[in-house]
């Protein structure tokens, strides 16, 4: 999927009212990061602007 592609879903989904939740899987440096805080930047809503993101990175890794 293209970062254009991800943009315009991301964008699709914040504009249903239903939606409160986002979960964006995908491999490290793919630009997860940088492409949601492009579409909080580029929001005008006040909830996706005060949205707080949550990195689960290594979360399901075995430490032993």
């Amino acid at each position: 999927m293209s970062v254009a592609l991800g943009k315009e879903n991301i964008v699709k989904i914040l504009a249903d009212p239903n939606s409160k939740v986002i979960a964006h899987s995908g491999k490290w440096g793919t630009g997860k990061t940088h492409l949601w805080r492009d579409v909080q930047a580029g929001s005008a809503k006040d909830a996706v602007k005060n949205a707080i993101n949550v990195s689960l990175f290594a979360l399901g890794t075995s430490r032993t």
